[in-house]
């Protein structure tokens, strides 16, 4: 029989074993758990990394000079087609990306002028579907009237975007009589930047910005739905 001392040192030790393996157990469980963690963070980065290298290589199956040609793609892809009746590329800035033209499919619905700068496409709408422009002079001319009113809107490309430089407005304002075959004439008011002018000072203001004689005119009906992929890419 062992005495009473000895029995107690083997108790403690016992006990001593017993704790060394529960902080064991505590430790090993904490590794499995931080383990698994990490694993599942791996997993996202995994993700996110493969989602990256797709992007990315997407965007190097183009060339730096032609990434405005995915751009217009893009934005063609995503807008609503049904309201659209057809396409044209036009240069109205001097610079060797067109600007792309969404024609509407009615005169209401206008037309949208896309423009690539800065990375990005930049739209601007224009009144009725009537515009003209001076090649590479940086000129549009959008004008058209209805029900006895009636504009000639002046744009510019300015840092990127479709800018009114020169507003032009008449109203007609009521009909006479002129001349001896009784054909009447309207009698208007004049408009140029917010100004009253006569007939005469609006159309003299107008051809001092905007030369009619080196206009050109968009196709319509133009490019169609099916074909403006091609002629972006060529």
């Amino acid at each position: 029989m062992e005495n009473g001392f000895i029995g107690g040192k083997k108790r403690c030790r016992r006990m001593y074993v017993q704790y060394l393996r529960v902080i064991s157990c505590i430790l090993t469980l904490g590794i499995l758990t931080s383990c698994g963690g990490n694993a599942e963070k791996e997993e996202e980065i995994g993700i996110s990394t493969v989602a990256y290298t797709e992007e990315a290589a997407e965007m190097e199956q183009w060339d730096t000079g032609d990434l405005w040609k995915k751009a217009y793609i893009d934005y063609i892809e995503s807008c609503d087609q049904r309201e659209i009746d057809s396409f044209d590329l036009i240069y109205l800035d001097d610079d060797d990306i067109p600007e792309l033209v969404l024609v509407g499919k009615y005169s209401a619905s206008g037309c949208i002028i896309l423009i690539y700068a800065d990375g990005k496409v930049h739209a601007a709408n224009l009144t009725r579907l009537e515009f003209s422009y001076i090649e590479r002079e940086n000129l549009l001319l959008n004008c058209g009237g209805n029900t006895g009113a009636f504009f000639d809107d002046v744009y510019s490309i300015l840092d990127g975007e479709l800018v009114l430089v020169a507003k032009g407005d008449y109203d007609i304002l009521s009909w006479e009589e002129a001349g001896e075959d009784g054909e009447e004439v309207p009698v208007c008011r004049y408009m140029w930047n917010g100004k009253t002018v006569s007939e005469d000072g609006y159309y003299h203001e107008l051809n001092l910005i905007y030369d009619k004689s080196k206009a050109r005119y968009h196709q319509n009906p133009g490019i169609p739905l099916d074909k403006i992929t091609d002629a972006i890419m060529n």
